[in-house]
């Protein structure tokens, strides 16, 4: 039995799941355990942020938008036609705050962040750069993944309430301004406080949750994944592209079932499952 375990433990250890889980153990350890150049983990830190956070604000402002400006748009005119008008602010909430933001933020920064991260530690690999740190006694992982790692946690978590702030707000003030100024869309009374009241009296504490979990993971699975394809690239520099491409690819495929995941108490408590 011993060494059927054991087996079994290298077996998972050595693939792609277990290396990934690994490498993110390690990233996480490094956050508790403090060592090294603080002041140099701390601005790696910063300059990570700005660039995953600070930089993709205006995309995701803009996504958000349009995507926001959609939904109100339909769900206040055509859900009253057919009798739903009371359950508006369960679509706004089910849309908007529970799948499409976190989702739609998970996919910008695993094709803007994740694709730059698995470049630069490609490159870097590539010209034996993460073998001199090594050599030199630095930590790769504590000097290159960890303020990917966490600066991509904290950034997604921030992107997605900004993206669920604009596309509520925003797209109100585009829906209202829609309906003053063109006709087709003159049926549209909405007040900002009926609005606003219907959002949070659909909102329940498992939202909240979802809220808070899912950017927070979405994070550690771009992060990990896209340092993961970027640091285990061999030494061809034709491989990076290729690295690059596959760490995308399979963080758009995790998030997707990931989300799924998440989706599942839901569907069982509407007896679907």
């Amino acid at each position: 039995m011993t060494r059927l375990l054991t087996w079994i433990g290298l077996r998972y250890r050595r693939s792609y799941v277990g290396q990934l889980m690994e490498l993110g153990l390690q990233a996480s350890w490094c956050a508790v355990h403090k060592a090294g150049n603080r002041k140099q983990s701390l601005d790696q830190l910063i300059t990570q942020i700005y660039f995953t956070g600070v930089e993709a604000i205006p995309l995701v402002a803009f996504l958000a938008l349009v995507i926001g400006s959609a939904t109100i748009l339909q769900a206040s005119t055509v859900m009253p036609k057919i009798g739903a008008g009371d359950y508006f602010g369960n679509v706004m909430v089910l849309v908007v705050i529970r799948e499409v933001g976190p989702l739609f933020t998970a996919f910008l920064v695993a094709g803007r962040t994740g694709s730059a991260l698995s470049t630069y530690l490609g490159n870097m690999k590539v010209q034996q750069e993460i073998d001199a740190l090594k050599t030199m006694g630095v930590d790769p992982v504590r000097y290159l993944v960890y303020p990917s790692f966490a600066a991509t946690v904290i950034s997604m978590f921030c992107l997605t309430v900004i993206f669920n702030l604009v596309a509520i707000f925003g797209g109100y003030v585009v829906v209202k301004s829609l309906s003053l100024f063109v006709s087709d869309f003159s049926e549209v009374q909405l007040s900002l406080s009926l609005f606003l009241e219907r959002i949070l009296a659909s909102m329940s504490l498992m939202d909240g949750v979802l809220g808070i979990v899912k950017p927070v993971f979405f994070g550690i699975l771009v992060s990990i994944i896209a340092c993961y394809h970027g640091i285990n690239v061999s030494n061809d520099i034709r491989e990076v592209p290729k690295a690059t491409t596959n760490g995308v690819v399979n963080s758009f495929v995790c998030i997707t079932l990931f989300d799924t995941l998440f989706a599942l108490p839901f569907l069982a408590k509407l007896g679907f499952l």
